[in-house]
């Protein structure tokens, strides 16, 4: 039970921020109980993106007129003559969406930045029309809550999260968001990685099923991974079944056995497993493997010595991105 619950306070006098407070508390629910019923995750990322737009919606609820019918916040509305006075009023129940919101805070001249909502926005219409709730997806989805609520009730509705919210559920959420941003930062730009790889945004670690995972180098395939939560270390060989899992969900296709490591890793021609198949250098002596900037088949060193490839094929790269976030 939050602090205003207990005093009657928000269900008195904020019908609608109490309402805005008890989704994003269902979502922190439905989070925490997604991990034995999947199902649940797109239930969280709902209440999450409910939340926020009620969040947006109390203040332009508050900022509408006495006696307007809350006008700020309803999709349709009429010209009133008041005894001479031109008024304003809402008409229906019928609310605006979310970029109705968008449109009445420019227009209103309201400082928020909404690229935390967008990114939110984005999660929701994921989960619902593609691969459902995952639970790198699910913790970024708290994170942007969390950012949005810190920045928004204090600035522009004058509420301290920490007087509304369930104590114990708030730091909690804190909590995900603060391991989010490790996860984030510990990202390490790659080179080399086959563009079937390029939805990834993680990695699960073999042993604890931690994202917290980081590379010691910017070589895909030459890179050592470590688990900064369980400590294990792992190569991209060991990673590739968790890769290939994560392909086939966002980029469905047939995957062919590897000559080189014995697995079928291979999409598109490029094993990612072992990085058999990736383009290398042509010259005769050298093989160098390519980046995205050499051209004619000799790598850049080969090039600046004028060494030309012995059989210069098209750009190697044109199926393939030569850089990635992992």
């Amino acid at each position: 039970m939050t602090k205003n619950e207990e005093n009657g306070a928000l269900a008195e006098f904020d019908p609608m921020l109490k309402n805005a407070i008890d989704s994003i508390e269902m979502g922190y629910a439905d989070f925490v109980k997604s991990s034995e019923e999947p199902r649940r995750a797109v239930a969280a990322i709902r209440n999450f993106y409910a939340g926020c737009l009620l969040l947006l919606k109390e203040k332009l609820r508050r900022m509408s007129p006495p006696d307007s019918d809350d006008v700020l916040i309803k999709e349709s509305f009429n010209f009133v003559d008041r005894d001479g006075q031109l008024t304003i009023k809402g008409v229906g129940v019928k609310t605006i969406d979310f970029r109705g919101i968008q449109d009445r805070f420019r227009s209103l001249a309201l400082p928020f930045d909404f690229k935390h909502m967008e990114k939110l926005n984005k999660i929701r219409n994921n989960a619902e029309h593609r691969v459902p709730g995952k639970a790198s997806e699910l913790r970024e989805a708290i994170a942007n809550v969390v950012f949005i609520v810190r920045d928004f009730m204090k600035s522009q509705l004058d509420v301290d999260p920490l007087d509304v919210f369930d104590l114990d559920a708030w730091e909690r959420m804190v909590d995900e968001t603060e391991l989010w941003k490790a996860i984030v930062n510990s990202r390490t730009r790659l080179t080399r990685v086959p563009r079937a790889c390029q939805p990834i945004s993680f990695f699960l670690c073999l042993e604890c099923l931690s994202e917290n995972v980081k590379a010691d180098g910017d070589d895909y395939f030459s890179a050592k991974f470590f688990c900064q939560t369980c400590g294990t270390r792992m190569d991209a060989l060991a990673l590739a079944p968790s890769v290939r899992r994560t392909i086939s969900d966002n980029e469905p296709g047939m995957f062919e056995v590897c000559d080189t490591c014995d697995d079928s890793f291979v999409f598109r021609d490029i094993c990612f497993g072992c990085g058999d198949g990736w383009p290398v250098c042509e010259s005769e002596g050298c093989e160098e493997f390519l980046e995205e900037q050499d051209s004619d088949g000799a790598c850049a060193k080969c090039a600046a010595k004028g060494i030309a490839a012995t059989e210069p094929e098209r750009n190697p790269y044109e199926d393939f991105d030569s850089t990635w976030r992992a």
